[in-house]
């Protein structure tokens, strides 16, 4: 039985990626551990369900290209020492925007808030930045540049 293709509208996208060629059991644990959780993470969050990457030389001419299916990426680390599960990663960004639609108390198209996480990777911090680094346009926040 022949599944239909999904009907979204990145459905028929893929993602270009590329990465130093593997040549070590390091190599490659290091590919898994740190590029296959962004390559997974973005395309998995706006839908693209296919992945491409070109492998690399030293000098930057792509030697090897692979595929991969965005879905199957938290399968190809299951289980593995030391790697990302990506039930943590969805829980993780899940509880992370729960707290910023908590503390992101002001509705101004205008108003903005930085957001860092920084060493020691121990806490989210939400700083209020008021209408100073504002950057909407006046024709966007008119309605004259929004899609229909």
């Amino acid at each position: 039985v022949k599944r239909p293709p999904p009907h979204g509208p990145l459905s028929q996208y893929i993602e270009l990626k590329t990465s130093r060629i593997i040549s070590s059991q390091r190599d490659e644990t290091n590919f898994e551990r740190r590029k296959l959780i962004k390559f997974w993470a973005q395309s998995f969050l706006v839908g693209t369900p296919t992945i491409i990457c070109g492998f690399r030389d030293d000098d930057g001419f792509v030697k090897t290209v692979q595929t991969f299916k965005t879905m199957e990426i938290p399968r190809m680390v299951r289980g593995k020492d030391n790697m990302w599960d990506a039930n943590v990663c969805i829980n993780f960004a899940n509880a992370v925007l729960n707290w910023i639609r908590e503390h992101v108390t002001e509705d101004d198209p205008q108003v903005t808030y930085t957001i860092s996480w920084k060493q020691p990777w121990q806490n989210v911090e939400l700083t209020y930045a008021g209408k100073t680094n504002a950057f909407l346009t006046e024709s966007y926040l008119k309605g004259e540049m929004r899609p229909e």
